[in-house]
């Protein structure tokens, strides 16, 4: 354990102010005050004045020679001693100086080193998301949002040629089945056209509408395909019905 002494020169002229401190630290007791053969040699003094020991009780002030030693605002006569405590002070002449009592660093245990270390990491680790955060990942996320876009303008594309080959092939022999197929032929031509054109600036939110139009186009053609809406009727026989009238009129 060591000690740490803080010294000001008061100011006689105006007693509740005081110079600039100096701070002194001493490992081995007894430390001596006073004059310039002592251990904390003060300037204007002489001799051994005061001295600050140790024992089992603890920390002592004595008085070693007749001078103005005050402690707790009482004046010590040589060789008179009292006890001295951490953060009192004490005045010797013209200086006040405070008593600290510094105590050794106890080692951290290997809990709280790892502790430590992993507080330490941590904050780190959240400061570098932070910085990735604001610097990397609005590039990242636009750079997403290009590729996102780029990957529904092929869909739309595959489903155009999809939508197209499927008219190509239809063969339905009904005429209202064929009607509906040419006004969704026309509708793709028109979509095409408008790709065509706009394909490029179109926004995700449009490219996203075009899909489900394209998606709704393929569902109907995919019904019509699989059904009839009036069906193929047989041919009436007419020649034999005017075979049956003409005979029966060319009877007597």
């Amino acid at each position: 354990m060591s000690i740490q002494l803080t010294i000001r020169v008061l100011d006689t002229d105006t007693p509740h102010f005081s110079g600039p401190a100096q701070r002194l630290e001493f490992t081995r007791l007894p430390v001596s005050l006073g004059g310039p053969d002592c251990d904390v040699a003060l300037p204007g003094l002489q001799g051994e004045l005061a001295l600050i020991t140790q024992d089992e009780e603890g920390f002592f002030l004595q008085c070693r020679a007749a001078t103005e030693l005050v402690l707790a605002q009482q004046r010590l006569a040589a060789p008179e001693k009292r006890r001295l405590k951490h953060g009192e002070s004490f005045r010797l002449q013209a200086y006040e100086i405070v008593f600290y009592r510094r105590f050794a660093r106890v080692a951290l245990s290997w809990q709280s080193g790892f502790l430590a270390a992993a507080v330490k990491y941590g904050i780190a680790l959240i400061l570098l998301l932070q910085l990735f955060a604001i610097t990397l990942l609005p590039g990242l996320m636009k750079e997403e949002s290009f590729w996102l876009g780029q990957r529904m303008h092929l869909d739309i594309s595959a489903k155009s040629d999809r939508l197209r080959e499927m008219l190509q092939k239809a063969d339905s022999k009904d005429p209202i089945v064929q009607a509906m197929q040419q006004a969704f032929k026309q509708e793709l031509q028109q979509r095409t056209r408008y790709l065509r054109r706009h394909s490029q600036d179109m926004s995700r939110a449009q490219r996203r509408r075009m899909l489900q139009a394209l998606q709704s186009i393929e569902n109907e053609l995919v019904a019509l395909q699989e059904s009839n809406i009036y069906g193929i009727y047989p041919q009436p026989e007419l020649q034999t019905r005017i075979i049956e009238i003409i005979q029966s009129e060319s009877q007597p």
